[in-house]
């Protein structure tokens, strides 16, 4: 299981309770991991939030590991699927037939070329969309990442929040 946002330490709290039962329904030894990504983005919200954010950091470090969860670092072997990822992206949405002023320069911007509708999905989205891949483990997330599975049928997403 790979972790994607505060779902466990952040500020949706109603949706702690669900997904603590699932955590504790996953079997002993069962690998648990937060990307590296989401804990920079909520160092982010440290920052943003609290008066100290040095302490804020270390508590979630501190609940990291007294719950043995993992933070696996963004290695050579990630680099391929986030390419990967991003060039399916790219192909699905086109951008070469924009004109320069639609053509964005971050994914969140590229607007699907039938619907015009915004990708929605960022950086941040397909690094750890890209780390689930590589270790082929299950992303757990709020968000469904539905644009990045269009081009990634492989990635698993689950909510465990909803009912």
């Amino acid at each position: 299981m790979f972790f994607r946002d505060d779902y466990l330490m952040g500020k949706r709290m109603s949706c702690h309770g669900p997904v603590w039962r699932r955590r504790r329904a996953c079997p002993d030894g069962t690998p648990i991991y937060v990307s590296p990504f989401a804990l920079a983005e909520f160092n982010v919200g440290c920052c943003l939030t609290t008066a100290d954010a040095a302490v804020a950091r270390q508590e979630a470090i501190d609940f990291l590991d007294t719950h043995g969860f993992q933070v696996p670092p963004l290695t050579k072997h990630t680099a391929p699927h986030y390419g990967e990822l991003k060039a399916r992206l790219m192909r699905r949405f086109d951008r070469k037939k924009l004109t320069k002023k639609h053509r964005a320069k971050w994914p969140e911007g590229w607007p699907d070329p039938t619907t015009s509708e915004k990708l929605g999905a960022d950086e941040i989205d397909l690094l750890i969309a890209a780390q689930a891949i590589e270790r082929n483990l299950v992303l757990v997330s709020g968000d469904s990442m539905r644009r990045i599975r269009e081009v990634a049928p492989e990635l698993q997403v689950e909510d465990w929040a909803a009912p």
